[in-house]
């Protein structure tokens, strides 16, 4: 085996071990509960700039709940 194919045998193999520890945490459902919190902090965090707009930003507030 020469340098190319040992670098490109140990590059594969740990590209293949992240997408295995990637899996195996959406799979857990650990990703998923992080996307959720950060979205729903994004959503907050927007309907706190709009009700401090002062613009009648309380008809404009976003809810989580229709945004699904």
């Amino acid at each position: 085996m020469n340098d190319q194919q040992y670098f490109l045998t140990t590059s594969l193999s740990c590209q293949l071990r992240a997408a295995r520890q990637e899996l195996s945490s959406f799979r857990e459902g650990e990703a998923y509960v992080k996307l959720r919190r950060d979205y729903e902090g994004i959503i907050r965090g927007l309907n706190q700039t709009i009700k401090n707009s002062g613009r009648n930003g309380m008809i404009f507030l976003f809810h989580a709940k229709f945004l699904k």
